[in-house]
């Protein structure tokens, strides 16, 4: 974490990205249900995914995608340029260890929060930025850091901005860590009335 910002990294959740929608389902054995399997909801939700434009956008920044599947041949391919750097079928230490090396958490996974990664991004202060449509706790996140999904100009151009104030990045994470403080603070306060009977 001693390293000049201009040379910080970032950690995209993006596992909707990584699966590949052609591979071949495993044999299953019938139970109490069969699962009948939707159509067409990969592609769409994959179509709108800012990443190719935030990453073309900061040459100067790693972006390390970690996913719990295969990936898909667009995001192998998006592994071949030189700021990218990309995990399928990550491992817990592998991610442990990029936590502790990236600087940036970009939640813009549209499924369910895998992980534990708001709560993860947050003890290893990493600045947590995502888009309206995918933040998963937003009210751990701090306002200049949520974009809306049609403006991936926006987040890229405030990545630059971060990237290169140094100042800025510390105070968001400051206005985070207190969003964060405050809430359990708000629990707590709840916990003792309760204890209190109050």
């Amino acid at each position: 974490r001693t390293q000049a910002l201009s040379e910080r990294f970032a950690l995209f959740n993006e596992t909707e990205a990584v699966a590949l929608p052609d591979a071949a389902e495993p044999d299953l054995e019938q139970i109490t249900y069969k699962r009948k399997k939707r159509k067409g909801k990969r592609e769409t939700d994959f179509s709108s995914l800012p990443t190719e434009q935030v990453i073309h956008e900061l040459p100067e920044v790693m972006f390390h995608i970690g996913a719990n599947t295969q990936v898909s041949e667009k995001l192998l391919k998006l592994g071949q340029c030189p700021n990218v750097r990309i995990y399928p079928q990550i491992g817990r230490e592998q991610l442990s260890a990029l936590w502790s090396h990236c600087d940036f958490y970009f939640d813009i996974n549209h499924y369910g929060e895998i992980h534990n990664a708001i709560d993860t991004a947050h003890q290893n202060n990493l600045l947590i930025l995502g888009f309206e449509n995918t933040i998963h706790c937003r009210e751990l996140v701090v306002e200049e850091c949520i974009f809306s999904q049609s403006d991936e100009k926006k987040l890229a151009g405030e990545m630059k901005k971060l990237v290169n104030q140094p100042e800025a990045v510390g105070e968001r994470l400051v206005k985070q860590q207190k969003k964060k403080r405050e809430i359990w603070e708000r629990q707590s306060g709840t916990v003792l009335q309760k204890e209190k009977g109050i």
